[in-house]
């Protein structure tokens, strides 16, 4: 009977199938229990799967930080831009 018990807990990475086989001789079945570990490889190829990137956090905060850099260097560059175009504007 403990194997009973070992086998009602439920693993939430293993899909819950029914794993029971029925051997088409009549013979009765046997239940496989898979003994899967996950790992990172195999969480990487399920996010792949679904078309979703897996990215270090430290490269993904960098990543967005030189682009808020950029564009905030681009928006200072046109303020300055309108600014020298007025002042031009002004003195003629």
């Amino acid at each position: 009977m403990a194997e009973d018990s070992k086998n009602d807990e439920v693993d939430p990475l293993v899909p819950q199938e029914s794993l029971e086989t029925q051997p088409e001789d009549g013979q009765s079945g046997t239940t496989e229990t898979p003994q899967v570990q996950p790992t990172a490889t195999d969480e990487a190829t399920r996010l792949e799967e679904l078309q979703a990137d897996v990215r270090n956090q430290d490269e993904l905060e960098k990543d967005i930080t030189r682009q808020a850099d950029k564009i905030l260097a681009e928006q200072a560059d046109e303020r300055d831009n309108r600014r020298l175009e007025r002042t031009r504007h002004e003195k003629e």
